[in-house]
């Protein structure tokens, strides 16, 4: 992708239109990562409003500690946008493989399961980034800003979002693949990754969400 502009580089509508269009990519796995991003980016503001002030002044260790985590982790999740696509190609390749002999049946098949095990990589990495994103917030989302806990539920609710976008992605290459031994056996671990956030994630929501309402 290094001979056109990359993705992550377009501007909001640009890629927003991409992402209509009957382009291949970006797709579902690059939409997810921009939702992790932005729920990492959500975070990060959440802990912007909240550092150097004196009433928050013995949590801006944490604070400082987590922006650093949140930052990095959103860096990360923007490079899986165009990270996403390029394990893509591949897996369209292979489609377009001949596949009349025998021969050419087998070839396919190899280069299929590869191009599958790549495809899911990504996603994969999306889940656990976004995972850590949650951690951090979690870690200090009863601590900052009062006015800006909206902003923190809604970075928790965009990084679930995005793990279950990913997870989509995960078992639509799973359910493709020859060894299911193998398939299942990715399909499980990520099954379980998602089930924990989104209860985990929930809760945090919620409890954020009872705080706005003043029902805490």
């Amino acid at each position: 992708m290094s001979e056109t502009k990359k993705m992550v580089d377009q501007n909001c509508r640009s890629f927003v239109e991409s992402l209509a269009s009957k382009a291949p990519v970006p797709g579902g796995g690059g939409a997810a990562a921009m939702a992790g991003a932005l729920g990492s980016a959500l975070g990060m503001m959440y802990l912007n409003l909240s550092v150097g002030k004196q009433k928050y002044q013995e949590y801006e260790a944490d604070f400082q500690d987590k922006l650093q985590n949140l930052d990095a982790i959103k860096e990360q999740l923007l490079a899986c946008v165009d990270e996403d696509a390029e394990a893509f190609y591949p897996l369209a390749k292979a489609y377009r493989m001949p596949k009349e002999t025998e021969s050419e049946q087998a070839a396919y098949q190899r280069v299929l399961e590869a191009a599958l095990y790549k495809a899911c990589s990504v996603p994969e990495k999306i889940m656990k980034l976004c995972s850590e994103a949650m951690d951090a917030i979690e870690y200090v989302a009863d601590k900052g800003s009062v006015l800006a806990k909206s902003d923190a539920a809604a970075a928790v609710i965009f990084c679930m979002a995005a793990m279950n976008a990913a997870h989509l992605n995960i078992l639509i290459n799973t359910a493709s693949m020859k060894n299911r031994e193998e398939a299942e056996k990715i399909t499980e671990e990520y099954d379980h990754i998602l089930m924990l956030n989104n209860i985990r994630g929930s809760e945090i929501a919620d409890q954020l969400t009872d705080e706005i309402r003043g029902n805490e």
